[in-house]
């Protein structure tokens, strides 16, 4: 009886797979392969990894240059606190203040000079009857100031209105003829800085502007930094190392702008041949060796740029100091390979947080 009751139950397992058997055989049944190979590859893209149509895309950027050559010190400022100086800019309102060839003559500096006059040759009550002498009292508040520095025809002029934007309007005005800035401008930013754009020394510059800018540096009180503009196409002239030295034996703290580098970025596209530089110029379907083949030229043009400013910069030694400056990279204005204007957004962050 026992071995009955297994069969029967062996008979009732039986009959329940051969039920479902059925049922699955007659369901649409999915080819499976015997062979793997027989199964269609699906094809890889081909030349997947293969650079852009536009090469410019491919080319070092002056922005690119001021984040490889970033001093490990100094932390770079996040997209979000660059957009949050932006801000400061785009709401700032900028005027001209004062534009002065005598150190003695800056409102502040002035008013001290006669108050200490006038208090040796007249009574007190009287001395506070000509409290401001004539001179604008936003003009004696002060602020921190930010000096620009360069050799002459370098583009600090160029730089302020860069930095003013294109709504501010024209503060600096610009021209091509070496030390057409005379005197020292200040421009009152939103209220919160002053920026000053300073005449510059070298070729065509005159001992008394550079007197100025000598007792400036030794006198005064509430600057905060300076940016020493160096022009990029022509590299450290002697001028520039001597300003350089006097900052570093005076201790004064000092950044260093590279203007113009978008002449050095064409100067070394130049150098390429034509047919690289008509594609670039011009974007077009080039054959992937092609292509691989002018962005690989393009590249080695990078590092002879790279190769360039890493020269120019330890030629002085600057790479050697105890506190390494930043370097911002700049150009004023687009050229035919550099479609854009860098560095202002770096700098403009720098000048508020000082």
């Amino acid at each position: 009886m026992k071995f009955q009751r297994q069969l029967k139950h062996h008979s009732v397992v039986f009959r329940r797979h051969a039920s479902v058997d059925y049922l699955l055989r007659t369901l649409p049944q999915k080819k499976s392969p015997n062979n793997i190979q027989n199964i269609p590859k699906v094809p890889s893209k081909p030349h997947s990894n293969l650079p852009p149509q536009d090469l410019t895309k491919l080319l070092i950027t002056p922005k690119k240059l001021t984040i490889n050559f970033w001093p490990s010190a100094y932390v770079q400022p996040s997209k979000v606190e660059l957009a949050m100086s932006q801000g400061v800019f785009s709401r700032a309102q900028f005027k001209l203040e004062w534009t002065l060839a005598q150190y003695d003559d800056i409102p502040d500096v002035k008013y001290q000079r006669l108050k200490a006059e006038s208090e040796a040759t007249t009574s007190s009550s009287e001395t506070h009857k000509r409290k401001s002498f004539g001179i604008e009292p936003h003009l004696l508040h002060p602020l921190p100031e930010i000096l620009f520095l360069g050799h002459t025809n370098v583009g600090k002029s160029s730089l302020v209105n860069n930095l003013f934007g294109e709504g501010s309007g024209t503060l600096a005005y610009v021209s091509r003829q070496p030390g057409y800035t005379q005197t020292m401008n200040c421009y009152n930013v939103g209220k919160k800085f002053r920026l000053i754009d300073s005449p510059g020394y070298g070729m065509r510059g005159e001992e008394k502007q550079g007197q100025m800018v000598l007792e400036y540096l030794e006198r005064r009180k509430v600057l905060r930094q300076v940016y020493v503009l160096i022009d990029a196409a022509q590299g450290m002239l002697p001028e520039d190392e001597e300003m350089l030295e006097h900052l570093i034996d005076s201790g004064i703290s000092f950044d260093i702008v590279l203007t113009k580098v978008d002449q050095v970025i064409d100067r070394y596209v130049a150098q390429l041949p034509s047919k690289v530089k008509e594609a670039m110029k011009k974007e077009k379907t080039l054959a992937p060796k092609t292509r691989l083949d002018y962005a690989n030229q393009i590249k080695a043009t990078n590092r002879k740029i790279e190769n360039y400013f890493t020269g120019l910069i330890e030629g002085v030694g600057l790479n050697e100091l105890v506190t390494l400056p930043r370097i911002f990279f700049n150009n004023a204005y687009k050229s035919t390979y550099v479609k854009q204007c860098y560095g202002y957004k770096e700098l403009r962050h720098a000048m508020t947080s000082v």
